[in-house]
């Protein structure tokens, strides 16, 4: 990290919660699927695709876990980025 004004945080996370302490369960899924963030409270999440489209927005989310359903969706993998009262941070699906 120099002095370039790129915050490396978007990705690895940072100090307060981890990546690890956000589930997406069951992955790989059938494009049903829940995200869970006990010791966080969600905000928003966005689901991409790999080239980079948004397939799905949620925003004023209640509580710590989300139900997803994109059984509408190709299968294949996608980037879900969540952002919590601690952070964003990104993970990965995989919808067969």
């Amino acid at each position: 990290a120099g002095d370039d004004g790129c915050d490396a945080g978007w990705f690895a996370g940072n100090d307060e919660i981890s990546t690890a302490q956000i589930s997406v369960y069951p992955n790989p899924n059938a494009g049903k699927f829940t995200i869970s963030a006990p010791d966080a409270e969600l905000i928003s999440l966005t689901i991409f695709d790999l080239a980079g489209k948004a397939v799905n927005y949620s925003e004023k989310i209640q509580g710590s876990a989300m139900v997803i359903n994109l059984d509408d969706k190709v299968a294949g993998v996608y980037l879900i980025q969540v952002v919590t009262d601690k952070g964003t941070f990104t993970k990965r699906i995989i919808v067969e």
